[in-house]
C-alpha cells in the first residue's frame, strides 16, 4: 500500500498539467448538473461539517428538496422532494453534526445525504398523539447529551405543551413546566448560561397563563427576568453595547423598546427614554463585523461594540445615528426616512461604517468615517437597489461595487488587514460575477448570490483554483459524484471535456493519504465501490498518466 504526500502530489501535477494556480469562478449545480437556483432570503442557507446546505427546487422534478454542496460536489439530503408548497424550518444543529428540520408535515433527522436521512416525527401520522410546533436544542450547562425542548400541540384537547427529548435513551416525555414558547435562541443573559425563551408559564395553581414575558430556566422553574408588551408576534433580541447589555423587545408597528440586564437585581429595566431620549426607536443594532480572524489575536474585542439606532422625533421624521463605545453620538445624515440600510464596521483602527445607501438622491456605497465627527465620506454614486447586501469575513468586506467598463455591478471585496485594498473577484482567466446581492462562505470559498434572469445562482469564487490551460477553463475538470454520501457504491460521472483523455485511472485515499482503491477508467462514467471500508472521509482522485485533474472527496457512511 503506497502512502502518498498529497500536498506535494497536487503541487507538483499542477506545475505540470495547468497554466498556473490562480482564482477560479463557476456555478454551483445540483447532482443532475444543472445550475441551482435559490431564494432571496439567505437565512436558510447554512455551514455544515464542510458543505453549504439549503433548501432549493430541484430542477428534475420541479419540487422542493435540501442540497448540501462544497461548490465541487453536490447530492441532496431528502430521498424524495417535497411539494413546492409546502413551508419548512430552518435548520437545528444538534452536537455539531446532525441536522432537525422540518418540511412540511415532518420533521427529519440527518447526518447530510439521503442515507442518513430519516423521519424524526410525522405530524401528519393519525397515531401520533401530537402536532410538532417548534423543537430547540437544549444548552444547560449540566446537560451534555443535547437533549431537546418540543413545543407541541395535543391532538385530541387542543392544548399547547412542552415535550421533553431525552437523547440517550430516545423518548420523549411531557416537560415539568407548561410553556408557550415564543423564541428559544438566547444563548445567555448576564453572568448566566442556559436556557432563557420568550414564552408564557402556565400557573397550575391559578389554572391560567401568565404574563409572556424573557425568562431563564431557573432550577426547576423559571425566573421572569422581564414582562413583555402585549402584541401578535413575539421576538426580541439581545446586543451588547459599552459594558451593557441590552435586550430589544420588537412591538407589533415595528417600534423597539429597550431593556437593560441589570446583575443586582437579576432582572432587566426599561431604559429606552433614558439612552433614546426624545425619540421612538425603530432600530437597535451591532453592524456586521469582519472579524480578522485566528490569524489576529490580538485585535481588541471592544472595537466591534458601537451601535447604530433608528428613530423617528417629534416631527415623524426618521434619523439614523451611530454611538460610540465611548458615548459619543453622531447623525448619518444622508440616509434619512429609510429602513433598508445594512452596515458593516470596519474596524477599530479605521474607525468607519460602510453602508448601501439606497436613497433616490445618492445610491452606493458609502464610507463614513466618524473619528472626524462624520465628515470624511467616499462614496460612488450607482443604480442599486435594495436587495444588495454587506457581508464581512475574516477581515474583508464584500459588496457590489459599479465597473464602468463593463456597465455592471460586481462582486468586490476590500481587505482591511492588508492595506485596506480593493479588489474584484475575479478569475485568472478575466471572469467577473454580476449583480451580487449577497455573500455566503466556506473556509477559503466565496459562495456570491448572483441575481440574474434565471433567479438568484449561488457563483463560487475560489481563490486558490487551479487554473487548465484547456480553453474550457474550470468547467475541464469537473466531474459529478452520486450518491455522496453513500454506503458503498459512488457512481463517478466525468464532462465530456476529461472522458476523451486517452488514458485515465483513478485512486482512492484516505484521509491519511494512504491508497486504498484504484482502477482504470473507461467512457464517461463509472462506479468506486468502497463495501467493507469503514464509514469517514475518502479522496477519490482522477489522473491523466501521472497529472491530477481531479479530486473529489466522498463520503462513506455505515452499511
Amino acid at each position: 500500500m503506497r502512502i502518498y504526500n498529497f500536498v506535494l502530489a497536487m503541487c507538483l501535477s499542477i506545475f505540470t498539467f495547468c497554466e498556473t494556480i490562480g482564482q477560479a469562478i463557476w456555478t454551483v449545480k445540483d447532482p443532475s448538473g444543472i445550475d441551482v437556483t435559490i431564494d432571496k432570503d439567505s437565512s436558510f442557507i447554512s455551514t455544515y461539517n464542510g458543505y453549504l446546505l439549503f433548501y432549493t427546487v430541484n430542477s428534475s422534478s420541479g419540487d422542493r428538496n435540501i442540497l448540501m454542496t462544497n461548490g465541487d460536489t453536490s447530492f441532496w439530503v431528502l430521498n424524495e422532494d417535497a411539494p413546492l408548497s409546502s413551508d419548512f424550518t430552518s435548520f437545528i444543529f444538534r452536537r455539531n453534526d446532525e441536522l432537525i428540520f422540518r418540511v412540511g408535515y415532518v420533521w427529519y433527522s440527518s447526518y447530510g445525504g439521503t442515507e442518513t436521512t430519516e423521519v424524526f416525527y410525522d405530524n401528519g401520522d393519525n397515531n401520533n398523539e401530537y402536532n410538532y410546533l417548534k423543537i430547540f436544542e437544549l444548552h444547560t450547562p449540566s446537560d451534555f447529551n443535547h437533549d431537546l425542548l418540543i413545543e407541541a400541540l395535543d391532538k385530541s384537547t387542543g392544548d399547547t405543551l412542552i415535550l421533553y427529548h431525552n437523547y440517550l435513551n430516545n423518548t420523549t416525555t411531557p416537560y415539568d413546566d407548561r410553556l408557550r414558547v415564543f423564541q428559544g435562541d438566547i444563548m445567555e443573559v448576564g453572568p448566566y448560561t442556559g436556557e432563557f425563551f420568550v414564552t408564557s408559564v402556565f400557573d397550575s395553581t391559578a389554572a391560567e397563563w401568565g404574563d409572556v414575558g424573557f425568562y431563564r430556566q431557573n432550577g426547576s422553574g423559571f425566573k421572569l427576568l422581564c414582562p413583555l408588551i402585549e402584541k401578535q408576534m413575539y421576538q426580541v433580541q439581545n446586543l451588547f453595547y459599552s459594558g451593557k447589555e441590552w435586550i430589544v423587545d420588537y412591538l407589533d408597528n415595528n417600534e423597539k423598546v429597550v431593556y437593560q440586564y441589570t446583575q443586582s437585581i437579576d432582572s432587566c429595566l426599561d431604559v429606552t427614554n433614558i439612552e433614546f431620549p426624545n425619540y421612538t426607536v425603530l432600530e437597535v443594532l451591532n453592524p456586521k463585523k469582519p472579524y480578522w480572524g485566528p490569524a489576529f489575536p490580538n485585535e481588541p474585542a471592544l472595537s466591534y461594540q458601537d451601535i447604530v439606532w433608528r428613530g423617528k422625533n417629534s416631527n415623524g421624521s426618521i434619523r439614523y445615528f451611530l454611538r460610540s463605545l465611548f458615548g459619543q453620538e453622531y447623525e448619518i445624515t444622508d440616509i434619512r426616512n429609510d429602513n433598508n440600510v445594512d452596515f458593516i464596521f470596519s474596524h477599530f483602527q479605521d474607525d468607519s461604517i460602510y453602508y448601501y445607501n439606497p436613497t433616490e438622491t445618492q445610491r452606493g456605497l458609502v464610507r463614513t468615517n466618524f473619528k472626524n465627527g462624520m465628515s470624511v465620506k467616499e462614496s460612488t454614486s450607482i443604480p442599486f437597489d435594495t436587495d444588495y447586501t454587506l457581508q464581512a469575513y475574516n477581515g474583508k468586506m464584500y459588496f457590489g461595487r459599479y465597473n464602468s467598463q463593463d456597465g455592471a455591478i460586481q462582486a468586490m471585496s476590500k481587505d482591511f488587514v492588508n492595506g485596506n485594498k480593493y479588489e474584484f473577484l475575479e478569475s485568472t482567466s478575466g471572469g467577473r460575477i454580476e449583480s451580487p446581492i449577497n455573500f455566503s462562505f466556506m473556509g477559503d470559498r466565496i459562495f456570491v448570490h448572483s441575481k440574474t434572469s434565471e433567479g438568484i445562482k449561488l457563483v463560487v469564487f475560489d481563490p486558490d483554483g487551479t487554473v487548465s490551460v484547456n480553453p474550457l477553463d474550470d468547467h475541464y475538470s469537473r466531474i459529478l459524484v452520486s450518491p455522496n454520501p453513500s454506503s458503498g457504491i459512488f457512481h463517478v460521472k466525468l464532462s465530456e471535456a476529461i472522458s476523451n483523455i486517452p488514458v485515465l485511472t483513478y485512486i482512492v485515499f484516505d484521509e491519511k493519504g494512504s491508497q486504498l482503491k484504484d482502477g482504470k477508467v473507461v467512457g464517461h462514467d463509472f462506479d468506486v465501490d468502497l463495501t467493507g471500508l469503514p464509514p469517514g472521509l475518502y479522496h477519490l482522485s482522477i489522473f491523466d498518466k501521472n497529472n491530477i485533474i481531479n479530486t473529489t472527496t466522498i463520503i462513506l457512511t455505515g452499511q
